[in-house]
C-alpha cells in the first residue's frame, strides 16, 4: 500500500512515474492483470520510498537538534543557571498553571 499519489509533494517529484503508472492502468484490467504494469508500480514504489527516505532523515535531523536543545536546557538546570522561577516557568510551559512557582498566586 503506498500513500495518495495526488499530494502537492508526490506530484513534485514522482509526477513522471506516476503518469506512467496511470497510463498502463488506464490501457485495461487485463493489461494491468498481466503483469505489464508491474514496471511503472515498481519506479511509483522507488521514487515513494525515496521521498519517504528523505522525509525521515529530515524527522531524525530534528529530532537530534530537539534533544540536544533539551540536553542543554537541563545541563543548566543541574548547574543552577536559572532561579527558581525561571525553572519553574522552563519545567511547566506546557502545564497550563501560566509558569507559576508551586505554592504561588497567579
Amino acid at each position: 500500500m503506498h500513500p495518495h499519489l495526488h499530494t502537492e509533494e508526490v506530484q513534485k517529484s514522482c509526477a513522471e512515474v506516476v503518469a506512467a503508472l496511470e497510463e498502463c492502468h488506464a490501457q485495461g484490467f487485463l493489461h494491468k492483470v498481466t503483469g505489464n504494469c508491474t514496471d511503472a508500480k515498481y519506479r511509483v514504489n522507488m521514487c515513494l520510498r525515496g521521498l519517504r527516505l528523505e522525509r525521515t532523515r529530515q524527522n531524525r535531523e530534528a529530532a537530534k537538534e530537539k534533544r540536544a536543545q533539551i540536553k542543554k536546557v537541563w545541563a543548566e538546570l543541574d548547574e543552577g543557571k536559572y532561579t527558581e522561577r525561571e525553572r519553574a516557568e522552563r519545567a511547566g510551559a506546557g502545564s497550563g498553571n501560566g509558569g507559576a512557582v508551586a505554592g504561588e498566586e497567579v
